[in-house]
């Protein structure tokens, strides 16, 4: 074989694996992105939804935070406040849970925040039960995609459907209730520590019990 034909033959070699390599590459980027969309990590800020509930919004309230946060809130429904902003917990009650973030050493950005139900209820009232089943899917994807170690019920609304108990807060508040592989915290929602202050004192405690949890390694 002539010098010329091998050089021929190498440089097709070196195009033909240059061009494998490239195709690889992209196909490799491809399937990373479609991994990533059906982890349903960016899902957990996705904020257009229709509810089976009959609840079509444009700027629904999903949830916020750290997408691998350790500690993850979830609350009753979005506010007036919540509802025009497109932001959990923003309003008073959302002031407030910062403040009693900030006192464990914790920001917004450390933890991640949601609710039960993504539309704010007619009135702002209690959502109804048909309201928070079809809400349902959406808190579960969240939980599984955020993994959190510790997640806090805020007020009883959370606590019905979460640990699918009607006890009345004070008889179950700042207690671990150890669920699958999360540790669950009840405690009082900030705006009823707004509405009652005595009961802020009762909330630090179980704050105190939740930072003394995240803390320990071997929890």
């Amino acid at each position: 074989m002539s010098l010329c034909f091998l050089l021929k033959i190498y440089c097709l070699t070196c195009y033909l694996l240059l061009l494998f390599l490239f195709v690889s590459a992209h196909i490799c980027f491809f399937l990373f992105f479609i991994s990533y969309l059906l982890s349903l990590r960016i899902f957990a800020g996705f904020s257009y939804y229709v509810g089976s509930a009959g609840c079509l919004v444009g700027a629904s309230v999903f949830g916020e935070g750290n997408l691998h946060a350790q500690l993850m809130f979830i609350g009753e429904g979005p506010g007036q406040v919540e509802d025009e902003t497109g932001r959990p917990f923003v309003g008073p009650a959302g002031q407030l849970l910062d403040k009693m973030l900030a006192a464990i050493n914790l920001k917004r950005d450390d933890v991640y925040i949601c609710n039960i139900v993504k539309c704010r209820p007619p009135y702002n009232a209690v959502p109804k039960p048909e309201y928070a089943e079809a809400c349902m899917p959406y808190l579960r994807m969240q939980v599984r995609c955020i993994a959190p170690k510790i997640i806090v019920c805020l007020g009883k609304t959370a606590v019905t459907h979460i640990l699918k108990d009607t006890s009345a807060m004070i008889r179950i508040h700042g207690k671990v209730y150890d669920k699958g592989r999360f540790k669950i915290i009840p405690t009082y929602h900030p705006s009823a520590l707004l509405r009652d202050e005595s009961k802020k004192r009762i909330a630090w405690e179980d704050f105190k019990v939740i930072r003394d949890l995240l803390e320990d390694k071997d929890a």
